[in-house]
């Protein structure tokens, strides 16, 4: 059917046309780009899947994946569906899988990161969960609060899951180029991760990851690093790169670094000067006291 496509949606479209009818995928000269400065290149997932988002035909809304099966919505406590793909479903898990399939196959990656941070939950009160809760505890989750531990508990199950098939994933493609992948997940910290199904103290327990991309004190940071896990904290300021040094993590990493709503964007230059600066201490010392200077030349 007839669909309306946004004039921004409709310039990307022709520009990565373009690029792809001339034999340039936008995504591996990135990826090219980056190992030619000596860096590793991960690609992200984001894990969230909405009804009007990607995956899907590219610009048509009707096209998502939730949008063509209903079935595999998440469900309130009320039972009213949500335009969002629960984990609780395998199929939702297989298609997931398959994607990252798709781009390990597909393009020279170092790694795969798993995006937990963008639009949680990820699983609700669909059928199979409140079967598995009612064989569990013999009660219906649908009757208790949502900060009820076992409730939390259930939905992490289905991500742990998840998380052990994309890792046993990832060896077997590994195993066949010769070349480890690594795994990574964004997360949020110990105090909310388990509110949003996200258990990473099991998912670095099991040895499932490489790297953490996420907040926490300093001894949730050194109980990972101990496990052979890397730490990289997410930050916003000067304080919070100096507070990280103190925690002894890995690195830093920024979430929408371009976006102006978080301060960061080009129309905040002291932001940018931090960010290219985050690896010496003594700078950021510095800038936590004092931002750099602007200076400003007006152009007639």
């Amino acid at each position: 059917g007839e669909f309306t496509v946004r004039p921004d949606g409709e310039a990307r479209f022709k520009g990565i046309s373009t690029l792809t009818s001339k034999g340039l995928i936008p995504a591996q000269v990135a990826i090219e780009y980056v190992h030619d400065m000596g860096l590793p290149f991960d690609a992200m997932i984001r894990m969230a899947i909405r009804g009007d988002m990607p995956p899907g035909d590219f610009g048509n809304p009707d096209h998502g994946l939730v949008r063509k099966k209903p079935w595999i919505r998440m469900l309130a406590k009320d039972g009213t569906p949500l335009e969002k793909a629960s984990y609780a479903f395998p199929e939702v898990q297989d298609y997931v899988l398959s994607l990252i399939r798709e781009v390990a196959e597909g393009f020279d990656i170092d790694g795969v990161n798993l995006g937990w941070i963008r639009g949680p939950q990820f699983v609700g009160y669909e059928a199979p969960v409140i079967e598995d809760f009612k064989k569990e505890y013999g009660e219906d989750p649908r009757k208790l609060d949502d900060n009820e531990e076992r409730v939390q508990r259930l939905r992490a199950k289905y991500v742990t899951e998840f998380v052990r098939r994309v890792r046993q994933l990832l060896n077997e493609l590994g195993n066949k180029r010769g070349r480890r992948f690594e795994l990574s997940a964004w997360v949020y910290s110990p105090e909310t991760n388990l509110f949003f199904g996200l258990d990473a103290e099991t998912w670095v327990a099991e040895g499932l990851l490489d790297s953490i991309l996420g907040g926490g004190s300093k001894e949730f940071v050194q109980s990972v690093k101990a496990r052979n896990c890397r730490f990289y904290q997410g930050w916003g300021s000067a304080e919070a790169v100096l507070h990280g040094y103190e925690k002894g993590v890995d690195g830093f990493a920024a979430w929408d670094l371009s976006m102006s709503i978080f301060g960061y964007s080009q129309e905040v230059p002291h932001r940018w000067a931090l960010v290219s600066r985050v690896g010496h201490p003594d700078e950021v010392a510095a800038f936590a006291k004092e931002p750099p200077k602007i200076t400003k030349v007006k152009l007639k």
